[in-house]
């Protein structure tokens, strides 16, 4: 199972990825793929092995924008958390 946060700039990534890393969440960056990403644009965080709940925690308590987060099993279906 994989989670990704969608975020809008290279910037929004970078902090959301030093965020989860600091938690000891493994992550990495890919562009938004897409089925869930606007037109192309956009990245997306990408957490394996992580549960729903700490992620839209930890993206919550972060003072950032709301990030639209989604779950997938095959990387090609996927659905929309909270």
């Amino acid at each position: 199972m994989e989670i990704y946060v969608l975020v809008r700039t290279l910037t929004y990534a970078q902090m959301v990825m030093r965020i989860f890393s600091n938690a000891g969440l493994s992550n990495r960056q890919v562009k938004s793929p897409r089925g869930i990403g606007k037109g192309g644009c956009g990245y997306a965080v990408v957490l394996k092995n992580a549960s729903p709940e700490t992620v839209t925690e930890l993206t919550r308590s972060t003072g950032l924008p709301n990030f639209k987060i989604y779950m997938t099993k095959d990387g090609k279906n996927f659905e929309k958390l909270g």
